[in-house]
């Protein structure tokens, strides 16, 4: 047993190192690609093409999962079979089952409905990726060390993506036209990698008692931050950041009132460090900065975190009417380029044109389509939410320059707990939130009791940025985002435990 737990979890840090290093490409990898079986000298399956890497290796997992938790069980029998359920692993780790099963359920229902198949699987991730969560407490919750392992897994994983970027490894492919698939301005492993390891280390640096611990930290720290900041960064990257830390400094402030300064001292001295670089960074872009050509504005990412411009533009949208000549009225941006008679429409084409970055143009986009899909849930399935199967859209956007979904596919709000209230209703939304709730909860127990735990802090400022993170990307749909958050979130639940343990 104790090999297979060792296997398992060496192909659960393998799975997650190849989700923070090459995303989607590694997550959306078909075990029947020809290169793969080229490789082996033979020609691939047939059943292969229908296997995919995260999918395959959750699956493949199962079993010894089972077999983990039948051995915490023996471990566990001088107690009674009820107290085996809330000691071995707590109540608390029943709650990502509960949300699995809420979920598996919309998926039996939509299958009987008729639903469209791969919307089914794809919609239905929002509730079944939680298994990350269960698996990171089966396989790393029983000891410090696992936890240190797999925490420094996934910082030596972004470390190795930031030095694989710079020798253009990770470059997105070219179409047939010679541009990258993917779009100049979105690097292949995404916004979420890169952070991680600056947060990381930068708390690293701040416990460690090395110096030469530290240094390596600090060589790694550099690189990491340099390929970050040869990127466009996007909006979500420093609010993701701002938010890690307000949340930790939240918790270290509570922590200070029942007279725990640990906690509170740390974070304050990352705190610290992040306004320096900050400013840092800062100084260094403005002298940097190319002069504006005559006539034209900057594409700057600070004029997106500008709330103004937001206020500015829904009032633009709240005041835009429909022209009563129908000659002055729009023609729709796509097929069938007919005249447009629905008000919205001239609503929505009026805040596109009046958009001046791509940036403000993307985050008023999430504003006006979370918008829509708020309405659309107070107006249909508020309890058990609108399901899973069906795409969900939002017509009057068609016709406008705005970005839209597949057809088939339909729009994506760019925001997992609005997506989950809407596909699982308040009862799943409940579930999600109790999740959260619990761990936090658990991970503030631990830290009062013990006086303070690096190792939990740190995962505490990593949990902060993938939680922020989820609020304007598809964090929970996919395999490539949902890994980090749901895997840190078991590791937090897990060595909050630990530390209860010890202390009783």
């Amino acid at each position: 047993m104790t090999l297979l737990t060792t296997a398992a979890r060496v192909i659960f840090l393998v799975l997650l190192a190849g989700l923070l290093i090459a995303r989607r490409e590694f997550a959306h990898l078909n075990l029947g690609d020809p290169a793969i079986w080229k490789w082996l000298n033979s020609t691939s399956p047939k059943v292969a093409s229908y296997l995919f890497v995260t999918e395959t290796t959750l699956l493949a997992l199962f079993p010894i999962a089972l077999l983990e938790v039948r051995a915490q069980f023996r471990c566990s029998s001088e107690i009674s079979w009820n107290r085996k359920f809330t000691e071995t692993f707590g109540r608390e780790f029943y709650l990502p089952l509960a949300l699995i099963a809420w979920g598996a359920l919309h998926a039996l229902v939509a299958a009987f409905n008729s639903g469209d198949t791969y919307l089914i699987f794809r919609q239905s991730a929002l509730a079944m990726y939680p298994i990350f969560f269960i698996y990171a407490v089966i396989f790393f919750g029983q000891s410090k060390t696992q936890i240190r392992v797999a925490i420094w897994g996934a910082i030596a994983a972004a470390i190795l993506c930031a030095a694989a970027d710079t020798m253009g490894w990770l470059d997105p492919r070219l179409d047939a036209n010679g541009r990258p698939e993917y779009g100049e301005w979105m690097p292949i492993y995404g916004q979420q990698t890169l952070p991680i390891a600056i947060l990381g280390l930068i708390y690293f640096c701040v416990t460690t008692r090395s110096w030469i611990a530290r240094d390596f930290a600090i060589v790694g720290l550099c690189l990491v931050g340099w390929r970050q900041g040869v990127r466009p960064m996007q909006s979500v990257v420093p609010v993701g950041i701002l938010g890690a830390l307000g949340l930790a400094l939240f918790m270290g402030l509570v922590l200070a009132y029942f007279k725990q300064r640990g906690p509170l001292k740390r974070t304050a001295l990352v705190v610290a460090i992040f306004a320096v670089l900050g400013l840092g960074f800062i100084v260094l872009r403005t002298a940097n900065k190319k002069p504006e050509q005559p006539g034209t504005e900057a594409s700057s990412e600070v004029k997106a975190w500008r709330l103004g411009h937001y206020a500015d533009l829904f009032a633009l949208y709240n005041r835009t009417e429909m022209p009563t000549d129908p000659a002055l009225r729009l023609t729709s941006t796509r097929p069938p380029m007919t005249r447009v008679d629905d008000p919205e429409v001239h609503k929505l084409q009026a805040v596109f044109v009046a958009t001046s970055t791509v940036s403000i143009r993307n985050n008023m986009w999430r504003f006006l389509v979370w918008k829509r899909m708020a309405s659309d849930w107070s107006e249909g399935h508020q309890i058990v939410g609108a399901g899973v199967g069906k795409p969900w859209f939002y017509r009057a956007l068609y016709s406008t320059g705005f970005h839209y979904g597949n057809d088939r596919e339909g729009l994506d709000p760019h925001n997992s707990f609005l997506n989950t209230l809407y596909r699982y209703g308040i009862i799943g939304f409940v579930l999600l939130v109790a999740i959260l709730i619990a761990t936090l909860r658990a991970t503030f127990n631990a830290l009062k009791s013990s006086g303070g735990d690096p190792l939990l802090e740190g995962l505490l400022l990593y949990f902060g940025y993938t939680l922020v993170f989820a609020f304007f990307t598809v964090s929970l749909e996919g395999p490539p985002y949902s890994a980090p958050y749901w895997i840190t979130l078991g590791l937090m639940y897990a060595r909050s435990r630990q530390l209860v343990r010890s202390v009783e």
